[in-house]
């Protein structure tokens, strides 16, 4: 398990400098295209919350070095925890959207239903464990639902990025063939 719990580490940081190279990729269509406002915003609450979140990993993991024997707090702060990350990035996203008055972009709309499917596997696994005293009947969900779901924002960020970099300079006409998109 332990191995387990390295590599998935190992994934999450990855991911943070994936989702860095695309926060940089989409300040560069912002700057070039202002239509790219929405997942400019998108990255960087992508980007925030990731970074908070490890930075909150580091912290639990200290914590469970120091006391290996006090699961039930631990069990509570870790999914609760990253639950209520998850779920207060979707109403940031949305919040700051609905405030600057941004159309949501085809990112920005994915990542929120990303963020809402995270924070409810946060909850449902804390609720097995809590009701069921149990981590057997949805731990493979949640073991392999987090990172896949986290690669998967990761890959659409990036992908998207690209694609709207190829239109703005290999396309006459600019961005305006991924109008559909909603970058």
């Amino acid at each position: 398990m332990n191995e387990l719990y390295e590599l998935l580490d190992m994934i999450s940081r990855v991911l943070w400098f994936i989702y860095a190279i695309a926060l940089l990729m989409f300040y560069y269509i912002s700057r070039k295209h202002y239509g790219a406002k929405s997942s400019l915003v998108t990255m960087i609450i992508i980007v925030v919350s990731n970074t908070l979140m490890l930075g909150y990993q580091e912290l639990l993991d200290w914590y469970i070095e120091a006391h290996p024997d006090y699961h039930p707090v631990v069990n509570f702060f870790w999914f609760m925890g990253f639950a209520t990350f998850y779920l207060a990035a979707l109403t940031v996203l949305y919040k700051v959207h609905k405030t600057e008055n941004i159309k949501i972009s085809t990112l920005g709309q994915y990542t929120g239903v990303s963020f809402l499917i995270l924070g409810c596997f946060q909850l449902a696994q804390y609720a097995e464990i809590v009701i069921f005293r149990s981590t057997e009947l949805i731990s493979g969900i949640y073991t392999v639902g987090i990172p896949t779901l986290n690669i998967a924002i990761a890959v659409v960020s990036l992908g998207l990025g690209s694609l709207a970099i190829y239109y703005l300079h290999g396309n006459k006409k600019g961005l305006e063939g991924l109008k559909r998109w909603t970058i």
